[in-house]
């Protein structure tokens, strides 16, 4: 009888092989988010159609006026809409953005090109072009696009944030099948199959696409990353920033003689508190510590064994470039400081997005790490740290800090009037995966330009070159 099934077994095989040979792999891109218009043919969302405000009888869902719109401050398709009827209604806040996973290139600032994996925003891309096409200055898409940092995700308390994530294969490396996911770093998931650690949830194949869904109630400075075989992804650039507005945001509240409209917090629980309005701020700005090492990038882009344990950040960056990339104006529209960049922000020009596009002629370092203000304002820097390898201690001279928040956490005691712990510094100091919220007042700060650099000496460099690696401007007016 055994004999039988192995024999069954053995002949099965050639027909098995034959017919996963003949039958193509079907990929497909299905991008979900409660603001998108059906397509009338395949009946799934289309990101290329909004919903306008009305009643959608068919889903028993009402868009509120205005209805959805795409919202340049955030890089977000964002809309509010109701379900149910009477003391069952509901009405939802909703945030949506699509981002693929795949390689690419960046350049350093002392020209050499690294090869990367990374993340690349495909928010409103229309479905078919995500997977087929490859990115370039003409038609972008999502294969080869890969950005270093990551696209920032810029969301509020109270939103419904729905990500999609579109895994558009390796490129360059056709020989890896990794799979990617996006790990909402410092998030509480409720459901453990959202979190992005691959042990415990889902990942995303190649070829295949997978909505994320996060109920945001915690503001605060967060990052993400991918989480599949972490060390190499995260070092090879699956990193992002990332923060959460706080439901405070667009109230009038008046601190220290000043008047603010956009908080780091919510720190104003009980109206007439002493700390009502002490996170608030004029601009904000991502500034996240990333790190590569470009023999481990090079290794990787030319089919040779990667070495873990030798693994050093010779190139030390804030946002994806190094000193003086850092202080070039150009973003590509996609850095999403909140609120809009100041009327006074440099313009860039064609010279200076030459200077960060990559080998393939595609800009593919889009946050900039210049921080300007007018002389009173407040500085909100969201400051987490992704470098996979190093510790790094962040200084000013003749700016004040002052930390407000750590971990997506206020600096607070207890209860509904509670004491809060800010303090000033002029130094920071924090290895991967820790974040801050950092307050500079120029109140008392002359008009010019400040240095915001690392004190571990060896990183003010790009690898071997005489440039500075981990450090950018502060332009007061």
């Amino acid at each position: 009888m055994m004999k039988d099934k192995r024999l069954s077994v053995i002949l099965m095989l050639p027909v098995l092989l034959l017919i996963f040979w003949v039958v193509p792999v079907i990929a497909e891109v299905y991008v979900q988010c409660p603001c998108y218009r059906l397509d009338p043919v395949t009946g799934k969302p289309d990101p290329t159609k909004l919903l306008p405000a009305g009643l959608y009888r068919t889903t028993g869902v009402t868009v509120l006026p205005p209805g959805t719109k795409y919202n340049a401050a955030t890089q977000n398709v964002e809309c509010k809409y109701t379900t149910g009827s009477g003391a069952s209604r509901v009405t939802h806040n909703a945030a949506c953005k699509s981002l693929s996973a795949g390689d690419g290139h960046i350049r350093m600032a002392d020209g050499n090109d690294l090869y990367i994996f990374g993340f690349d925003e495909m928010t409103g891309v229309p479905v078919n072009q995500i997977l087929n096409m490859v990115d370039d200055p003409v038609a972008p898409g999502g294969k080869r696009g890969a950005e270093a940092t990551a696209p920032t995700i810029n969301i509020a308390a109270g939103q419904e944030f729905y990500l999609s994530l579109t895994n558009v294969t390796m490129f360059e490396r056709p020989d890896l099948s990794d799979p990617h996911t996006v790990h909402y770093h410092g998030f509480p998931n409720a459901a453990n199959v959202f979190d992005g650690e691959p042990i415990a949830s889902i990942a995303v194949n190649m070829g295949e696409t997978v909505t994320y869904y996060y109920n945001n109630v915690e503001p605060g400075t967060y990052m993400y990353h991918c989480h599949v075989e972490a060390a190499e992804h995260m070092q090879m650039g699956m990193l992002g920033n990332l923060y959460v507005r706080p439901q405070q945001d667009g109230t009038s509240i008046t601190f220290g003689g000043k008047t603010y409209t956009n908080f780091a917090y919510n720190d104003c629980p009980v109206p007439g508190n002493a700390s009502c309005g002490s996170t608030g701020y004029n601009v904000a700005y991502p500034l996240e510590v990333t790190g590569a090492d470009w023999k481990f990038h090079h290794n990787d882009g030319s089919y040779n064994l990667v070495d873990f344990a030798a693994m050093d950040d010779t190139y030390s960056m804030f946002n994806g470039r190094g000193y003086p990339d850092t202080v070039n104006p150009c973003t590509d529209g996609r850095q999403t400081p909140y609120p809009a960049f100041p009327a006074n922000y440099p313009i860039c020009t064609q010279t200076n997005q030459d200077l960060l596009n990559n080998v393939l002629g595609v800009p593919s370092q889009n946050t900039s790490a210049l921080i300007t203000a007018v002389r009173g304002q407040k500085i909100l820097l969201h400051a987490p740290s992704l470098a996979t390898s190093e510790f790094n201690t962040v200084a000013a001279i003749g700016i004040p800090f002052q930390i407000v928040g750590q971990g997506a956490r206020q600096y607070k005691g207890p209860g509904t009037t509670p004491v809060t712990y800010y303090y000033n510094t002029s130094s920071y100091t924090y290895g991967g995966g820790e974040g801050y919220d950092v307050l500079i007042d120029t109140s008392n700060v002359q008009p010019g330009t400040y240095f915001i650099y690392t004190t571990n000496l060896n990183r003010l460099s790009n690898d071997a070159q005489d440039l500075g690696g981990l450090m950018t401007e502060v332009v007061i007016n």
